[in-house]
């Protein structure tokens, strides 16, 4: 969570990126930054903290979606070693209109080269 004089201005978290045992070594993350902070480096700091937590728990790859017209959080993206995977087309419907969104992907640590380490956080399923 970030905040500003005591309030709240953003926030991050991540879940699995899918229930099956097989994707346990994969996290999708969001991060939300309130529009009146945006540009002031909370999104930064909350993304690095994101990715120092998810490496040291041995996860290997982060997902993440990005709406495709969001230019500052698709650069974000890019700074911190994200690459663009995927596109998907049509799939959100906001302020009266259809929108894309792009997928991206990060790699940790030995990626998909090397068998993984046990997860030591959130649950081995």
């Amino acid at each position: 969570m970030a905040t500003r004089g005591g309030d709240v201005v953003g926030y991050a978290y991540v879940v699995l990126f899918r229930k099956r045992p097989a994707y346990r070594f994969t996290v999708k993350h969001s991060i939300y930054v309130h529009q009146d902070y945006q540009r002031c480096g909370g999104g930064r700091l909350l993304m690095q903290e994101l990715i120092d937590a998810c490496a040291a728990a041995g996860y290997r790859q982060m997902i993440g979606y990005v709406d495709a017209d969001n230019a500052s959080s698709l650069a974000i993206h890019e700074r911190f070693g994200f690459s663009r995977v995927g596109m998907l087309r049509g799939v959100t419907y906001r302020h009266g209109r259809w929108a894309d969104t792009v997928m991206v992907q990060r790699s940790f640590a030995a990626g998909s080269t090397e068998p993984p380490q046990p997860i030591s956080i959130f649950n081995n399923r």
